[in-house]
């Protein structure tokens, strides 16, 4: 049973909200939750893995060894501002993730605290897009400030030019634009749909 069956089910007027449809109701909103919150724990693992791997490169790239390092903590503290700011937005993702399973522990044992849980969760996600977009406007503001420590310190010349100022914002806009489609044609009226469903659940009740 789908969302728009429910839906129908509910505003029947024959409707009494009978045991199989708060059943169905209760089936789909946990299998829904528990595919989600599969989802994001798994963007969240992707994501931890490539900062990690992105930071030990640095890290490594900035110890001495027998040598001068090829990164320089007081020259290229905007590189270093540009990697500390998507483990911000991890933890900060983190922490909603943490807060959301907190307050719905489980993948709840009414048709109430499933519908809760799943709608909080589709805020979650709406958030999370949020957080990325906003990511995303951050390293556009500071990549300018790390292509200027690059090239005065001579790590970088001209041809970092174009990546940087065409290749990186384009990309970034794409990404942006892409978030934006998918929240509107996806999780938005995802949304309004499942606060439908409440309303008339509260009505049964």
């Amino acid at each position: 049973m789908n969302y728009d069956e429910l839906e129908t089910a509910w505003r029947s007027p024959r409707n009494t909200a009978e045991a199989t449809t708060l059943a169905a109701a209760q089936a789909r909103f946990v299998a829904d939750l528990a595919q989600r919150r599969r989802g994001t724990r798994l963007f969240l693992a992707l994501v931890f893995g490539a900062l990690t791997l992105i930071t030990v490169r640095v890290v490594v790239s900035a110890w001495t060894l027998g040598g001068s390092p090829t990164i320089e903590l007081t020259h290229d503290w905007a590189s270093l501002l540009f990697l500390a700011v998507p483990w911000v937005g991890f933890g900060v993702l983190i922490h909603r993730m943490r807060r959301h399973e907190r307050v719905h522990p489980g993948l709840g044992r009414s048709v109430r605290q499933a519908l809760s849980a799943l709608l909080d969760e589709i805020a979650m996600a709406r958030a999370r897009l949020k957080v990325v977009a906003s990511l995303h406007g951050a390293t556009l503001v500071l990549l300018p400030l790390v292509v200027w420590q690059l090239r005065k310190t001579g790590k970088a010349g001209d041809e970092i030019l174009w990546p940087a100022f065409v290749g990186w914002p384009l990309f970034a806009v794409g990404i942006l634009v892409a978030l934006w489609w998918y929240d509107r044609s996806r999780l938005r009226p995802r949304q309004r749909q499942l606060e439908a469903l409440h309303r008339e659940y509260e009505r049964e009740e």
